[in-house]
């Protein structure tokens, strides 16, 4: 590996000119992000994955180029490009190939709590399933369907308690 310094442990920040790839093979490779700043509690996989984070703290950037030019704390961005064009963004969650609109993206709630988003650019599909009865066990929010109802589980447990909604033809 070119740039390798012995003697490097845990903890340390391996720095690589020109990183070619950790576990070079036929068709498998991951170049390093080069980390350069004074951030902390990063994770970087890709080339030029948070690249300009010199401020940034607690974020997660694989894919190439990934969170670029974000300086934001608490994101994760991964795919190609993703959250690229982000600057000063907070516990964001991005999911894309491109630098264009992701396919997901997110917004973790700050306080640990249950307000954060979730938007899917494109057609969500959910796959068909639903509970047999109104008490099978069930996940507080869990969605399901079937050729006649929508349901919704509104107490989660074992058991649960589901409500449902007729699906009619319009």
């Amino acid at each position: 590996m070119t740039g390798f310094v012995g003697g490097t442990k845990v903890g340390d920040i391996l720095t690589l000119e020109n990183p070619s790839a950790i576990g070079p093979g036929n068709g498998f490779s991951v170049p390093v992000a080069t980390v350069t700043s004074s951030a902390t509690e990063n994770v970087a996989v890709g080339r030029r994955a948070g690249g300009n984070g010199q401020l940034s703290d607690r974020n997660v950037y694989i894919g190439v180029e990934s969170g670029r030019h974000n300086n934001g704390t608490n994101n994760v961005f991964i795919g190609y490009k993703a959250g690229q064009n982000e600057s000063n963004s907070s516990n964001k969650l991005i999911i894309a190939n491109t630098a264009g609109t992701p396919l997901i993206e997110g917004t973790f709630d700050a306080g640990g709590g249950s307000n954060g988003m979730v938007r899917v650019n494109g057609t969500f599909l959910l796959t068909a399933s639903g509970p047999a009865n109104s008490n099978d066990p069930g996940n507080y929010g869990q969605l399901g369907f079937d050729a006649n109802y929508f349901y919704v589980c509104v107490q989660g447990g074992n058991p649960g308690v589901w409500k449902r909604v007729a699906l009619s033809s319009w």
